[in-house]
């Protein structure tokens, strides 16, 4: 009877020790500040931030997860069923951002020198990228875009920095993988290419709002 009782508490012990590893595992993409959410994604082991130097121009690109975005649209009064509809929202769509910089420098005050030049090249930046940047699925499906911001900073940034937005579609995210292609804008790197495992988008990183 004792044999069976130490049994039967160290099949308890065991139990609790794989509920609470199963619990850890299950929120370990769950952050409580802004911060450690930005060293998660900023940490290459991750596969959220991806780089790639060419010609002495550096490419930078991020996944931006959805409560990074819903964090800037709710405050301290937002209700449990407004910041679930919230996430909704935002929750339909993707959003990847991809930062260039030369030496620390935007583009547009490091590597154009002629005033025509900058003139085309800011031009390319507000209303071309759209036409030069593709997010392809592993079918070889191009996905739309759906919005593309760039905020000018006038020389103050750091890196010339925009922002895509793409349709969440379950579809494409049963692929293993996105290819995004970035076509050459006048700064004689080819084209660039990045490949995102779509596993990183399903299982995104969230904030603890």
């Amino acid at each position: 009877m004792k044999v069976n009782r130490q049994i039967f508490f160290f099949k308890r012990v065991l139990l609790s020790f794989f509920v609470v590893l199963l619990l850890s595992s299950c929120n370990q993409n769950v952050f409580d500040s802004k911060k450690e959410l930005l060293a998660h994604l900023q940490d290459p082991d991750n596969g959220y931030v991806q780089k790639k130097e060419i010609n002495g121009l550096n490419f930078t690109l991020t996944y931006r997860p959805t409560d990074m975005l819903v964090q800037q649209v709710i405050n301290e009064r937002t209700t449990q069923k407004e910041l679930d509809s919230v996430r909704s929202k935002y929750g339909k769509y993707m959003y990847l951002n991809i930062s260039i910089s030369n030496n620390g420098k935007e583009v547009l005050n490091s590597v154009i020198n002629r005033k025509s030049d900058f003139g085309g090249m800011v031009n390319e930046l507000a209303f071309g990228m759209g036409q030069k940047v593709h997010l392809i699925s592993q079918s070889r499906d191009t996905l739309e875009l759906l919005d593309y911001i760039y905020p000018r900073e006038y020389g103050m940034g750091k890196a010339t920095n925009m922002m895509f937005v793409y349709p969440r579609n379950d579809e494409f995210l049963k692929n293993d993988y996105f290819h995004l292609t970035i076509e050459d804008i006048g700064l004689k790197t080819g084209e660039v290419g990045f490949k995102i495992p779509t596993n990183l988008l399903i299982h995104e990183p969230k904030l603890n709002l």
